[in-house]
């Protein structure tokens, strides 16, 4: 399994676990294979989708009755050089190529 090629990002204020069915969950693939690619409990304030564990299939996706994921694939050289990422699901930063024109 290619690793780190998609950013899960889930978001805060649509995503409702105490009011849904977990569709998100139940429906995806690497959760009924056994493995924990989605988490979501009702007393957690968000789902939890697993970056290194997520296919990027998008079942999840349309499967939230919220529309609170998104799958984001990104090109695989990015990986290299990501030098900030603002926590689990959410936005990561490359690093800013320097311009040889302004020093």
């Amino acid at each position: 399994m290619d690793e780190n090629k998609r950013i899960p990002i889930i978001n805060t204020e649509l995503c409702q676990p105490k009011k849904c069915k977990q569709e998100c969950m139940k429906k995806c693939p690497v959760v009924m294979g056994g493995k924990i690619c989605i988490d979501v409990k009702p007393t957690y304030k968000q789902a939890i989708i697993s970056e290194t564990l997520c296919i990027g299939c998008g079942i999840c996706v349309k499967q939230c009755p919220f529309k609170a994921i998104k799958i984001i694939n990104l090109p695989t050289d990015l990986n290299k050089y990501v030098t900030h990422m603002f926590g689990p699901n959410s936005f990561k930063m490359p690093t800013p190529k320097r311009n040889r024109t302004n020093r």
